[in-house]
């Protein structure tokens, strides 16, 4: 009996965080949509070994196949910005059957992830912006028939597919995104840091060891 009300406080208690981080987002974006804004919109090259790896050389770095490509998008004005990304990715080729159809890891052939974080933004030089944020992990696996399977705050956290087990609240975790992006005229050009919690067990503790890198160039078209 003990157990059974522990259990459901709990379930109260991250149901409540959940709901209370989602009223916070919601009015900080009210806040700031009543200054100017501007849409952006860009390209992002991500390097998919964690830069907190003992591992990681220097043919590492310049191995384009260390590299992912995606997509960016920013809504921001002075001081907040909304963003998200998504990156793609080919699943690893393990073997080759004879009729050279390529068999992939998992079953997995195609990728896309990425994040969306609300970030606040500070000039720290003239021309160049620093942006700090949080926001929810996502991703899209697709195998080998095409099935998709669709995850958010963790690649454990199946919200969408046959093995879909997840949970939109209990599963909650933080990911984190730091940015330095240099402007002129339309332009940026940045660099970005990103990295997820420990999962629903440390939702809000980054991982720091398991970090990335990431490049992007950045238009405004709004």
């Amino acid at each position: 009996m003990r157990e059974c009300f522990a259990f459901e406080l709990s379930v109260i208690h991250v149901n409540k965080r959940f709901v209370s981080i989602i009223v916070l987002i919601l009015t900080v974006l009210t806040g700031a949509y009543a200054l100017p804004f501007t849409v952006n919109i860009g390209t992002i090259q991500e390097f998919q070994k964690p830069v907190g790896s003992d591992t990681i050389r220097e043919a590492d770095v310049i191995d384009v196949n260390n590299w992912a490509s995606g997509v960016e998008i920013r809504v921001s004005n002075t001081y907040f910005s909304l963003d998200a990304y998504g990156i793609t990715r080919q699943g690893e080729i393990i073997d080759i059957v004879n009729d050279g159809e390529a068999v992939f890891a998992d079953g997995i052939h195609q990728s896309l992830f990425g994040m969306a974080a609300l970030s606040i933004t500070t000039e720290v030089a003239e021309f160049t912006t620093l942006s700090v944020g949080a926001g929810p992990a996502y991703g899209l696996n697709l195998y080998e028939d095409w099935r998709p399977e669709f995850w958010l705050y963790n690649e454990d956290n199946v919200l969408y597919g046959d093995t879909a087990t997840g949970d939109l609240s209990d599963n909650f975790s933080l990911s984190y995104r730091a940015r330095l992006d240099i402007s002129f005229i339309r332009f940026s050009a940045g660099i970005s840091y990103s990295v997820s919690s420990f999962g629903p067990e440390d939702p809000y503790n980054p991982d720091w060891k398991n970090g990335k890198l990431a490049l992007s160039f950045i238009t405004r078209v709004l």
